[in-house]
């Protein structure tokens, strides 16, 4: 029997000022209130998206070779900026 993989999420901490994520480069979009940071490719597109009402980190990647995403995902955790609040077995 294959034992089921746990999807973990991430999150912004509630302490944390949203603003602080314009510092990573990160833009906001005031038509949906998403924080958005986009690496485009000729291959594809990689992106991070944080959703300003509940904080949630939404990872997309659509090439096998993200750099830059992943490095700001890193230091995005690295300033103790994100927390992991439970499993998504969905």
């Amino acid at each position: 029997m294959l034992k089921k993989k746990k999807n973990y999420k991430l999150k912004i901490k509630d302490d944390v000022d949203l603003k602080e994520l314009e510092k990573f480069g990160f833009v906001f979009d005031t038509d949906d209130g998403i924080y958005r940071y986009t690496e485009r490719t000729n291959l594809g597109i990689t992106s991070i998206r944080i959703r300003s009402w509940d904080r949630r980190i939404l990872y997309r990647q659509d090439v096998g070779t993200d750099t830059d995403c992943l490095c700001i995902l890193y230091d995005l955790i690295q300033a103790g900026l994100v927390e992991k609040v439970g499993v998504d077995n969905g």
